[in-house]
């Protein structure tokens, strides 16, 4: 899985987009395929009513085969609002398993059903 992240209104060093990348990477165990790519934009909320509170937005694209999986969330600290997201993710993909499971499991079902009348 190709991971990229990028930053507006903040730079990001190298150590914290290896922490970023760790939090991210078990995602590929949930994909069959290793062709995905997950797009991270780390943000700075700037203005003068953002000044306390949750300053930090993450969003996340993951472009898969069969679509698109999008997630966002604001925290107080990058990886903060990264977890919510990395969660958020994960939740999304999970659902998406289950559902093309489902669509397995009745495909299965009308073939044993027009195999048994036959």
């Amino acid at each position: 899985m190709y991971i990229n992240i990028a930053s507006k209104h903040i730079t990001l060093n190298d150590a914290m987009k290896g922490k970023i990348e760790q939090q991210f990477e078990h995602l590929a165990n949930f994909m069959k395929n290793d062709d995905a790519r997950l797009e991270i934009e780390v943000i700075k909320v700037t203005g003068e009513h953002h000044f306390k509170g949750k300053v930090f937005d993450v969003e996340a694209r993951l472009h898969m085969t069969p679509g698109l999986i999008k997630a966002g969330a604001a925290g107080e600290s990058v990886l903060e609002a990264c977890n919510q997201v990395k969660k958020e993710l994960e939740r999304q993909l999970l659902k998406a398993k289950e559902r093309s499971q489902a669509s397995d499991r009745n495909t299965r079902k009308a073939v044993r059903a027009i195999r048994g009348k036959m």
